[in-house]
């Protein structure tokens, strides 16, 4: 029964004399404190024990988490909660990489937090992964709810190297990262002067084409 609180259930088991008994209790709360009696009866009549220690049961899962932001090297989740006026000390958050079907990783804790937000360290660029939480209180960490998936952005290149300047085109070259994605998309930044030719200001253009595959050269036309 919940501490301080009267008995709610009996339930009959079994037993043989002078042989220990044990039995599960199901159907319990989560994040809740019980204590439990243990009544014998025969013909003659019944006797209760004396309650057992106090316990908490574990908490449950936690909702799925929902995605705050993502870049190339994190990605920042939030989750609601709500477990009553009991006390949760912190929550788990575990990470595992999922690119696809034949590529899914281990679970791994990535940290713990009191508030219900996280950021995930230390990921991938253009690499897809799998969130999720469980909550811990002082009985221990609950069941872990189920996950979201992201995918983390493409990392950009840190340096653009110009080869070649004509009078109407350019070659370009840089260095891809490690996870950049094998699709660029090349944009021209064109000085435009003001009227006194003396200052003016960069201005992005239309991007000029797409490149396809494992490439770090492009003729910009």
């Amino acid at each position: 029964y919940k501490a301080g609180q009267p008995m709610i259930g009996v339930v009959s088991v079994p037993s043989t004399a002078g042989i220990s008994s044990s039995y599960v209790v199901t159907g319990l709360g989560a994040n809740l404190n019980y204590r439990f009696k243990v009544i014998a009866t025969n013909a003659l009549g019944f006797r209760p024990s004396e309650p057992s220690e106090e316990i908490r049961t574990k908490p449950a899962g936690v909702s799925v988490p929902a995605v705050v932001s993502v870049s190339t090297n994190y990605a920042e989740v939030s989750w609601p909660v709500w477990y009553g006026k009991n006390v949760l000390v912190d929550f788990s958050i575990q990470t595992r990489v999922n690119i696809d079907a034949a590529n899914i990783g281990e679970w791994v804790v990535s940290g713990t937090a009191q508030a219900q937000q996280f950021q995930v360290p230390s990921l991938l660029a253009n690499t897809g992964y799998d969130i999720r939480v469980a909550a811990i209180n002082s009985a221990g960490t609950g069941e872990y709810g189920d996950s979201v998936r992201i995918k983390t952005q493409a990392a950009a290149p840190d340096f653009v190297y110009v080869m070649r300047i004509g009078a109407g085109d350019c070659d370009l070259r840089w260095e891809p990262k490690p996870g950049a994605t094998p699709q660029y998309t090349v944009f021209p930044i064109r000085w435009v002067p003001d009227s006194s030719g003396s200052s003016g200001n960069w201005v992005e253009e239309a991007s000029r084409s797409k490149s396809e595959g494992e490439i770090d050269f492009f003729h910009v036309t």
